[in-house]
C-alpha cells in the first residue's frame, strides 16, 4: 500500500464517511479511530475521478468482502458510495490538464468554490449564508441539486430575495426538518407535509408516445412504473438503453417536474424539493448516520430556496470541464 495515500483529503473524505457508516458496526463497539484507515486507503488508492457512483460501490465491496471475509453486494454500499461522488468535486486539481485527485488541501487562491461550505452547520444557517453570498444585483454562484441522472453542476442562479424573505425561508426551512424528525416512523404523516411526502405519480402518457404501452394500459400505474425502474435499473448499471428508452427516460424526468411544479407550485427544483424532503423523511426513519441526514437537510435547505427565489431563466452554467469548475468563460 502507498503510505503517502493516507495524507491526502481523499483518503480523509472516504475515512470520514466510512468511520460515520460504521459497516462493520465496530466504532459503535468500541473499536480504535483507526479500525476502518487500512480500508479507507485501500479505496482511496483504486478510485479515479471518472468513476460513477456504482463503480465506487464496487470498489468498496471488493475492499470490504476481502478486509472482513464478508458477503456484501454493490447495494450495501451505494449509499456510502454516493457521499463519497458527491466530494469528488471539491478533491479534484485541474493543474495538469486533466482531472486528478489532490494531493494537498486545497489552497485559498483556487477558483473552485468549497463544495464543503455549508457542513456542520443547520439548514437555517444554510439560509442565511446563502443570502449572505447573494449579489446585491440578485446573482449567487452554488451547486445545481443533485438528482439521480445528473452529477451536481456549478451554476450561476439569479436570486430574487430580500432580508425578510431569508428570514422567512429560514424559519420554514428550520420547522419543515423539525416536523420530519418529530413525525418519521409514524404510520400516518402529518397533514402539513403531505404536498412534500407524498409520492409523485406523473402522467405517464409519454409511455404512449414511445411505443412502451398501449393507450389502454395507461391506466396499469405499477406496469407503468415497473417499465421506467427497468430503464433506471440499466442506467445505474451504465448499461446501453436504446432511443426509445433514452426518449422515454428524458420524458420521464419532464413528467415528474410537471407533476411537482402542480403539487408545491411552479418554481425551479420543484421536484428536487420534494425528493429532498422524501429521503430526509426516510433516512430519519431508517435511522441513518447522522451525517448523512444532516447532509440531506442541508440539501432540502437550498433546494428550498432555489424553489422559491429562483428564476429558471436566470440559470446558467458554470464553464467547467467532465463536471468540474474551471476558470473561464460561462456557456447557457
Amino acid at each position: 500500500m502507498n503510505t503517502e495515500i493516507k495524507t491526502t483529503p481523499l483518503f480523509h473524505t472516504i475515512k470520514t464517511i466510512l468511520d460515520a457508516a460504521d459497516p462493520e458496526h465496530l466504532l459503535s463497539s468500541g473499536a480504535p479511530e483507526n479500525e476502518y484507515d487500512s480500508e479507507s486507503a485501500k479505496i482511496a488508492e483504486r478510485l479515479t475521478p471518472d468513476m460513477n457512483v456504482p463503480q465506487i460501490a464496487v470498489t468498496i465491496r471488493d475492499v470490504m468482502n476481502r478486509s472482513f471475509s464478508e458477503n456484501y453486494t454493490t447495494g450495501d454500499f451505494l449509499r456510502i458510495a454516493l457521499e463519497i461522488y458527491e466530494n469528488f468535486l471539491e478533491l479534484i486539481d485541474l493543474s495538469s490538464g486533466k482531472p486528478e485527485f489532490r494531493t494537498c488541501i486545497k489552497q485559498d487562491d483556487d477558483p473552485l468554490p468549497d463544495a464543503d461550505r455549508f457542513f456542520g452547520i443547520e439548514p437555517g444557517e444554510v439560509v442565511e449564508c446563502m443570502f449572505s453570498e447573494t449579489g446585491p444585483d440578485g446573482t449567487y454562484i452554488g451547486f445545481e441539486p443533485y438528482h439521480d441522472d445528473c452529477e451536481p453542476r456549478l451554476m450561476e442562479y439569479t436570486l430574487s430575495w430580500d432580508r425578510s424573505d431569508c428570514d422567512n425561508a429560514a424559519a420554514n426551512v428550520e420547522k419543515m426538518v423539525r416536523v420530519i424528525w418529530k413525525n418519521a416512523g409514524r404510520s400516518s404523516m402529518p397533514r402539513s407535509m403531505e404536498k412534500y411526502l407524498c409520492p409523485l405519480q406523473p402522467d405517464y402518457g409519454f409511455l404512449v408516445e414511445t411505443g412502451f404501452i398501449s393507450r389502454d394500459d395507461l391506466d396499469d400505474i405499477p406496469y407503468c412504473e415497473e417499465i421506467i425502474d427497468g430503464i433506471e435499473t440499466k442506467k445505474e448499471l451504465g448499461e446501453d438503453c436504446s432511443e426509445a428508452e433514452s426518449k422515454a427516460w428524458e420524458l420521464y424526468a419532464d413528467a415528474l417536474a410537471k407533476a411537482a411544479d402542480a403539487r408545491i407550485g411552479k418554481g425551479l427544483y420543484s421536484y428536487e424539493l420534494i425528493q429532498y424532503t422524501r429521503r430526509l423523511y426516510r433516512l430519519i426513519e431508517l435511522g441513518a448516520p447522522r451525517m448523512i441526514i444532516d447532509n440531506e437537510a442541508r440539501n432540502l435547505a437550498q433546494a428550498y430556496v432555489y424553489h422559491k427565489f429562483g428564476s429558471p431563466a436566470d440559470k446558467v452554467n458554470i464553464d467547467y470541464l467532465d463536471g468540474y469548475y474551471v476558470e473561464g468563460a460561462k456557456e447557457i
